[in-house]
C-alpha cells in the first residue's frame, strides 16, 4: 500500500537570520599546516625480520626524508629523525613532515 507523501509539500516555517557570532577587529594571522606521516611497514614472522631487509628500510625511509627536508644526499639525519614502532607484529619505521601554507 502506497504511502500519502502529501507531508513534504508543507513548507518549511521560516527563521531570522541572527549573526553567529561577533568578532571584534583585532590583528591576527591564520595559517594552515598539513602534516605528512611517511611508513614503511616491515612484516615480520615468529623470528621477527632479517637484518637486512630492516638496513634496506631504514636506508629508503632515510633517502625519502633527506628529499623531503631538501638535505643533501648522504646528508646525515638528526637522531630523532626516524622513529621505530612495533604494531600488529610489524616493524614501523616513519617520519612525520609539515607544509606550511599561506
Amino acid at each position: 500500500m502506497p504511502v500519502p507523501l502529501s507531508h513534504l509539500n508543507t513548507p518549511l516555517p521560516t527563521r531570522t537570520q541572527e549573526p553567529v557570532m561577533t568578532v571584534p577587529a583585532a590583528p591576527f594571522t591564520a595559517e594552515t599546516i598539513t602534516t605528512h606521516t611517511h611508513r614503511w611497514i616491515i612484516p615480520t614472522g615468529q623470528q621477527g625480520a632479517p637484518l637486512g631487509v630492516i638496513e634496506a628500510t631504514v636506508a629508503a625511509a632515510a633517502v625519502v626524508a633527506r628529499r623531503v627536508w631538501e638535505l643533501p644526499e648522504g646528508a646525515a639525519l638528526p637522531g630523532d629523525a626516524l622513529q621505530f614502532t612495533v604494531e600488529s607484529g610489524q616493524i614501523v619505521v616513519s617520519f612525520i613532515s609539515r607544509e606550511q601554507q599561506a
